[in-house]
């Protein structure tokens, strides 16, 4: 069997204009022998960054493979993937970083909100990157993992913080105020606009801001898709 694991693994190395769906379920049935080659693979990406090739898949599969199992030990290494220069993330994933990037390390999350919060402020993080970050964690709050306390106190720090950490995450941190629907944030939102943080092509102007914060959606307790 692990024979025909590594075969499967190898056929998804390199891109093909046939979907692998075979490959995918030999990987999915022999999931303890899978992941020690899923995980190889993005050590392997954030190691050879664009010297990897344009044709290298199993990375980009291995990331949704990895969420799928929900395989928590790869945590680290897929936020150390998401930590890459913006230009060498948008090579190895390209649209992956704004349509599943905050799913996949919602799946695999292992507890370590330091690590969020850290990469979230880092300033040499792509500002997409960090966005899906702060999906998880509002993600977590909504499933009440996160205190609310711990939560407005981490945004607000960003808010008020001296230092500028990025430019789009402050329209992200923007709307996720409006998403929790913290009406006693509305002070925060309306600094972040008075800054001209926040991209009004993006998310509207404050007025659309209020509007958002009494919208609720019938799905409001999550904000995360499957795998």
């Amino acid at each position: 069997m692990e024979d025909t694991v590594q075969k499967a693994i190898e056929a998804i190395t390199q891109y093909s204009t046939k979907f692998p769906q075979k490959e995918f379920d030999i990987i999915r049935a022999n999931k303890e022998e899978a992941t020690p080659y899923l995980r190889s693979a993005i050590d392997r990406a954030i190691a050879e960054k664009k010297e990897i090739g344009e044709d290298a898949s199993l990375h980009f599969y291995a990331l949704y493979l990895l969420a799928e199992f929900q395989d928590k030990e790869s945590f680290p290494r897929i936020m150390e993937l998401a930590s890459l220069p913006d230009d060498t993330l948008d090579f190895l994933i390209g649209d992956a970083v704004t349509e599943g990037l905050c799913d996949i390390l919602y799946y695999t999350y292992n507890g370590d909100l330091k690590l969020l919060k850290q990469t979230i402020c880092n300033v040499h993080v792509d500002d997409f990157a960090k966005s899906a970050m702060l999906g998880v964690m509002k993600q977590l709050y909504l499933d009440q993992v996160l205190s609310k306390q711990e939560w407005q106190d981490f945004i607000r720090k960003i808010v008020y913080g001296d230092e500028e950490i990025g430019d789009y995450i402050y329209t992200s941190l923007a709307a996720t105020i409006c998403e929790c629907h913290f009406m006693e944030m509305l002070p925060e939102v309306k600094r972040l606009y008075r800054d001209e943080r926040v991209d009004p092509y993006a998310i509207g102007e404050f007025e659309d801001c209020i509007d958002m914060m009494f919208s609720y959606r019938t799905e409001a307790n999550s904000c995360i898709c499957p795998i």
